[in-house]
């Protein structure tokens, strides 16, 4: 038979941060152990089924959905962290249990994690970040801007023209680029004179007003903006210092089976598939951009990446 153990203090700021670290950590650092369970179990439902149907919604969806995904957490986080603080303050202290170690608490977050990072290589589409190193992709992309991607977003497709990935190339397995696809196998792709050629005719441009220019604030002030329509109805905008820099005009480039042809947005300052990243493997595009949710300039967050 067990002897009931001495009653010993709660401390409501390390309830609070026990739940912080793990909701219903704190509660069952309080002993309320149905409460405890159910926070737990819930973070476990909610957390990865939460992130899969942020990347299953259509794309005009995809902000409100985030968005509401969002307030739940926060308020699942706060009522967790809130409600543990309180209840240490008000029952002053408990008899310990069995459970009541700091070592199974490290336990416990462990094992939750341990199946968390389980849970994310099932092949389902899921969510990612990636931050913008660059200007390579301005106007669309500013440097500095913090993107939520779309995992998988590639698995078991062949990409549509104009969709933009983030991608590991060959000449640089390590790092992570984003660029804009605009080259199927099998496609013709140059440039001449500044302009883009797919399978030798050339692709539609539209240069943008001044006023137009001027509500796009991340851009460079002395380049030229234009809506560029490829070949399937896609649009998209680009940034272009002229029509004779670097790479404006170049051999032409037939893209290999199996592989896709990339361009910066930011024509004239990307290094893409017409200098040193070459063709990019079908298996290297991984992530999609979504929409960004971090930016500079705080009118681009919430923007969809199209």
């Amino acid at each position: 038979m067990s002897v009931p153990t001495e009653p010993k203090k709660r401390r409501a700021w390390l309830a609070a941060l026990l739940s912080l670290l793990l909701p219903g950590l704190g509660q069952l650092y309080n002993r309320q152990v149905q409460l405890a369970l159910a926070l737990i179990i819930l973070n476990l439902i909610v957390a990865l089924p939460g992130k899969w149907l942020i990347a299953a919604v259509p794309a005009d969806l995809v902000v409100p959905v985030s968005a509401i995904v969002l307030l739940i957490a926060l308020v699942y986080f706060l009522f967790a962290i809130v409600q543990a603080a309180i209840h240490a303050w008000r029952v002053k202290a408990v008899s310990l249990a069995w459970f009541n170690r700091w070592y199974l608490y490290i336990g416990l977050i462990a094992f939750l994690a341990i199946v968390q990072i389980v849970a994310e290589l099932a092949p389902v589409p899921s969510i990612d970040a990636y931050n913008s190193p660059s200007g390579s992709m301005s106007p669309t992309l500013a440097e500095g801007d913090y993107c939520q991607t779309r995992t998988r977003a590639f698995a078991g497709r062949l990409p549509e023209r104009g969709e933009i990935a983030v991608f590991r190339p060959t000449s640089d397995p390590d790092v992570d680029f984003v660029k804009r696809i605009i080259g199927l196998p099998g496609d013709r792709i140059q440039m001449r004179e500044g302009r883009l050629y797919i399978n030798d005719v050339i692709v539609e441009r539209v240069e943008l007003s001044r006023e137009e220019a001027a509500s796009l604030p991340q851009h460079y002030p002395d380049d030229r903006l234009y809506r560029e329509t490829l070949p399937g109805g896609t649009r998209h905008l680009i940034s272009e210092v002229s029509d004779t820099a670097y790479n404006d005009n170049t051999r032409e480039f037939v893209v290999p089976a199996e592989h896709v042809f990339v361009l910066g947005d930011n024509r004239d300052r990307s290094n893409d598939s017409r200098a040193t990243l070459g063709f990019i493997p079908l298996a290297g595009l991984h992530d999609k951009p979504l929409f960004i949710y971090w930016s500079a300039d705080k009118s681009r967050i919430g923007k969809v990446v199209e």
